[in-house]
Protein backbone atom coordinates (compact mmCIF):
# COMPACT_ATOMS: atom_id res chain seq x y z
CA UNK A 1 0.00 0.00 0.00
CA UNK A 2 2.76 2.44 0.94
CA UNK A 3 4.72 1.52 -2.19
CA UNK A 4 1.72 2.23 -4.42
CA UNK A 5 1.18 5.62 -2.75
CA UNK A 6 4.84 6.51 -3.29
CA UNK A 7 4.66 5.47 -6.94
CA UNK A 8 1.49 7.52 -7.42
CA UNK A 9 3.10 10.60 -5.85
CA UNK A 10 6.15 10.26 -8.11
CA UNK A 11 3.98 9.99 -11.22
CA UNK A 12 2.02 13.09 -10.23
CA UNK A 13 5.15 15.20 -9.70
CA UNK A 14 6.19 15.20 -13.38
CA UNK A 15 6.45 18.47 -15.28
CA UNK A 16 3.62 17.54 -17.65
CA UNK A 17 5.69 17.86 -20.80
CA UNK A 18 4.76 15.12 -23.24
CA UNK A 19 7.28 15.68 -26.06
CA UNK A 20 11.05 15.22 -26.32
CA UNK A 21 13.03 18.43 -25.86
CA UNK A 22 14.18 20.08 -29.10
CA UNK A 23 16.80 22.65 -29.89
CA UNK A 24 15.39 26.13 -30.42
CA UNK A 25 14.76 26.96 -34.07
CA UNK A 26 16.84 29.83 -35.37
CA UNK A 27 15.19 32.62 -37.32
CA UNK A 28 18.57 33.56 -38.79
CA UNK A 29 18.25 32.91 -42.52
CA UNK A 30 21.36 34.86 -43.54
CA UNK A 31 23.53 32.65 -45.74
CA UNK A 32 26.98 32.81 -47.28
CA UNK A 33 27.20 32.55 -51.07
CA UNK A 34 30.06 32.64 -53.58
CA UNK A 35 32.53 31.51 -50.91
CA UNK A 36 36.12 31.14 -52.09
CA UNK A 37 39.62 31.02 -50.65
CA UNK A 38 43.00 32.11 -51.96
CA UNK A 39 46.44 33.06 -50.75
CA UNK A 40 47.79 36.58 -50.59
CA UNK A 41 51.42 36.51 -49.51
CA UNK A 42 51.65 34.48 -46.31
CA UNK A 43 47.98 35.00 -45.44
CA UNK A 44 44.96 32.98 -46.45
CA UNK A 45 41.85 34.89 -47.51
CA UNK A 46 38.18 33.87 -47.42
CA UNK A 47 35.74 36.01 -49.33
CA UNK A 48 32.08 35.71 -50.13
CA UNK A 49 28.69 37.41 -50.22
CA UNK A 50 26.19 37.56 -47.38
CA UNK A 51 22.56 37.11 -48.44
CA UNK A 52 19.38 37.49 -46.40
CA UNK A 53 19.86 40.80 -44.62
CA UNK A 54 16.56 42.35 -43.57
CA UNK A 55 15.17 44.93 -45.96
CA UNK A 56 15.33 48.49 -44.71
CA UNK A 57 18.32 47.89 -42.44
CA UNK A 58 21.79 49.07 -43.32
CA UNK A 59 24.35 46.47 -44.34
CA UNK A 60 25.20 44.54 -41.22
CA UNK A 61 22.65 45.96 -38.75
CA UNK A 62 21.39 42.44 -37.93
CA UNK A 63 24.80 40.83 -38.50
CA UNK A 64 27.71 40.53 -36.06
CA UNK A 65 30.20 38.25 -37.82
CA UNK A 66 30.89 34.64 -38.73
CA UNK A 67 31.50 31.38 -36.94
CA UNK A 68 34.41 29.78 -38.82
CA UNK A 69 34.87 26.01 -38.78
CA UNK A 70 38.41 24.95 -39.75
CA UNK A 71 40.53 21.84 -39.95
CA UNK A 72 43.77 20.92 -41.69
CA UNK A 73 45.29 17.73 -43.10
CA UNK A 74 48.77 16.95 -44.38
CA UNK A 75 48.89 17.13 -48.18
CA UNK A 76 49.61 13.38 -48.25
CA UNK A 77 46.40 12.60 -46.31
CA UNK A 78 43.89 14.93 -47.99
CA UNK A 79 40.36 13.48 -47.76
CA UNK A 80 38.27 12.90 -50.87
CA UNK A 81 36.08 15.74 -52.17
CA UNK A 82 32.79 14.55 -50.63
CA UNK A 83 34.17 12.75 -47.58
CA UNK A 84 32.89 13.94 -44.18
CA UNK A 85 35.46 15.73 -42.05
CA UNK A 86 35.64 16.72 -38.39
CA UNK A 87 36.40 20.39 -37.76
CA UNK A 88 39.01 20.83 -35.04
CA UNK A 89 39.02 24.63 -34.73
CA UNK A 90 35.93 26.80 -34.31
CA UNK A 91 36.19 30.57 -33.88
CA UNK A 92 33.96 33.62 -34.12
CA UNK A 93 35.24 36.51 -36.17
CA UNK A 94 33.88 39.93 -37.01
CA UNK A 95 33.88 41.11 -40.61
CA UNK A 96 32.82 44.26 -42.39
CA UNK A 97 30.35 44.16 -45.25
CA UNK A 98 30.21 46.48 -48.24
CA UNK A 99 26.89 47.74 -49.64
CA UNK A 100 26.45 44.56 -51.72
CA UNK A 101 27.05 42.29 -48.70
CA UNK A 102 30.56 41.25 -49.78
CA UNK A 103 33.11 40.41 -47.08
CA UNK A 104 36.78 39.47 -46.82
CA UNK A 105 38.38 37.63 -43.87
CA UNK A 106 42.15 37.28 -43.41
CA UNK A 107 43.35 33.94 -42.04
CA UNK A 108 46.65 33.84 -40.20
CA UNK A 109 48.58 30.92 -38.75
CA UNK A 110 48.02 28.44 -41.58
CA UNK A 111 50.84 25.91 -41.57
CA UNK A 112 52.79 25.09 -44.72
CA UNK A 113 52.42 21.61 -46.21
CA UNK A 114 48.74 21.32 -45.31
CA UNK A 115 45.36 21.52 -46.96
CA UNK A 116 42.87 23.60 -44.96
CA UNK A 117 39.09 23.21 -45.03
CA UNK A 118 36.58 25.87 -43.96
CA UNK A 119 32.83 26.29 -43.50
CA UNK A 120 31.12 29.45 -42.27
CA UNK A 121 27.89 30.27 -40.47
CA UNK A 122 26.53 33.78 -40.12
CA UNK A 123 26.23 35.15 -36.57
CA UNK A 124 23.21 37.36 -36.07
CA UNK A 125 23.36 40.41 -33.81
CA UNK A 126 21.33 38.38 -31.29
CA UNK A 127 23.85 35.48 -31.38
CA UNK A 128 21.72 33.26 -33.63
CA UNK A 129 23.44 31.10 -36.24
CA UNK A 130 22.57 30.85 -39.92
CA UNK A 131 22.92 27.68 -42.02
CA UNK A 132 26.31 26.22 -42.97
CA UNK A 133 28.04 27.52 -46.09
CA UNK A 134 29.55 25.24 -48.68
CA UNK A 135 32.92 23.73 -47.77
CA UNK A 136 35.99 25.38 -49.31
CA UNK A 137 39.65 24.45 -49.15
CA UNK A 138 42.97 26.25 -49.27
CA UNK A 139 46.21 24.41 -50.05
CA UNK A 140 49.37 25.73 -48.45
CA UNK A 141 52.22 23.86 -50.15
CA UNK A 142 55.46 23.43 -48.20
CA UNK A 143 57.61 25.08 -50.89
CA UNK A 144 55.62 28.35 -50.93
Amino acid sequence: MIASLMALSLLQSGCGRKAWPRAAQSNNQMTVLELKTYRQGEEGIIEGVLMGLEEGKGAGQDFSGFRIYHTAFPLSAEPCEGCPIQYTDVSDQRAKLDEAGRFLIELGGLKKGEVHFFELRVLGADGSLGPFSTRVKLIRASNK
